[in-house]
């Protein structure tokens, strides 16, 4: 199997929640970010290359992506059907995250049964 690492989008995170002024691009990101503006407000896409060319998608979308994946593998290892998810996060979240993150959870056809920011535990 080939990698194509081209094809891989990393940090979603940071493309939902952050505003795209204040994204940090990292040199390992072989995607782009920009934002499309609409006469009510700015939108961020993430630019990706696909096998058939460039594409550009909401990074609300590629979370709930994400969210497909999770749920396909907790059922495998649970193997129970579930309909429900609860996210945890050790991001800082506001209305507009938890939105977002309620959006992405719409869009992989599941039920948000909750959303609550973890703290962070530095080991020394």
């Amino acid at each position: 199997m080939e990698v194509n690492p081209e094809f891989v989008i990393y940090d979603i995170l940071d493309a939902v929640f952050v505003p795209h002024s204040e994204i940090q691009i990292k040199p390992e990101w072989a995607f782009n970010i920009a934002y499309t503006e609409k006469e009510e407000e700015k939108h961020t896409v993430i630019e990706v290359q696909t096998w058939k060319g460039p594409f550009s998608v909401d990074p609300v979308s590629v979370l709930g992506l994400v969210f497909i994946g999770l749920h396909k593998e907790a059922e495998r290892v649970s193997g129970k059907k579930l309909s429900n998810v609860f996210v945890k996060t050790t991001k800082c979240l506001n209305r507009i995250h938890e939105d977002a993150i309620r959006k992405a959870v719409k869009i992989s056809r599941l039920e948000c049964a909750g959303i609550e920011a973890m703290h962070v535990l530095k080991v020394d």
